[in-house]
């Protein structure tokens, strides 16, 4: 999804603009390009924008599938780790923010769903918990009915370590601001391959995912973890 699409959808519909709180918006006017992805957009905006388009967010197994292909691979080229292949947090890449989506070839999965592994982390439909997917069995899982956290896949401009892997996630509330990918309304049946989900009160705390993707960090009063 990119600025210009994401602005169309402002126009039309009076919808907010995709904006971080000004006191987090430093690379802002670096990120406004028509190509860029749209970043700053809380779950909300990103359900209505898809609403207004007949579409819907993936769920976590269908974007995971998307992503890792039919033979579950760790990154959409394959599973050895490139840091040049995906927009990740090096400069190294060419990019000190997000860069144009589909510029960085490897990281197109083998049904065509560019930019899963860097630029900017993603919004998927599922409420978060724990257990929701300990039934290796169960095909293409839609998560629990309600919960406090949405979950968010992929990796972003400045992620590093473990969170570079397309096997790892996170969660937010669903009033953060970040990225997103829709879905076409009938989606892709899959069966879920091994995920990663991160609640703030676990592996990584809020504010870890926070500063991974923006470089800010949350007072601990509100950082739930």
């Amino acid at each position: 999804m990119t600025n210009h699409q994401y602005r169309a959808f402002v126009a039309a519909t009076g919808h907010r603009k995709a904006a971080p709180p000004s006191r987090y918006a430093k690379n802002l006017s670096r990120m406004r390009g028509v190509n860029q992805p749209a970043a700053y957009v809380s779950w909300n905006d990103a359900d209505a924008y898809c609403t207004w388009k007949g579409k819907r967010l993936p769920t976590e197994a269908e974007w995971e599938k998307a992503v890792r292909g039919v033979d579950g691979r760790l990154w959409p080229w394959g599973n050895t780790r490139d840091f040049l292949a995906a927009n990740w947090g090096s400069t190294r890449d060419g990019f000190e923010v997000t860069a144009p989506v589909g510029s960085f070839k490897r990281d197109v999965s083998q049904f065509g769903i560019a930019d899963g592994a860097g630029n900017v982390m993603e919004w998927v439909a599922d409420w978060y918990a724990e257990d929701a997917y300990r039934d290796p069995a169960e095909r293409n899982p839609k998560g629990p009915a309600h919960g406090v956290y949405k979950v968010l896949r992929g990796g972003g401009y400045t992620s590093t370590g473990s969170d570079v892997r397309i096997t790892n996630g996170g969660t937010v509330p669903a009033t953060y601001l970040l990225s997103f990918t829709p879905s076409g309304t009938d989606g892709t049946t899959s069966e879920r391959q091994t995920t990663i989900t991160v609640a703030p009160d676990q592996t990584v705390a809020l504010n870890d995912v926070l500063r991974d993707f923006f470089g800010f960090a949350l007072p601990t009063d509100q950082a739930g973890g």
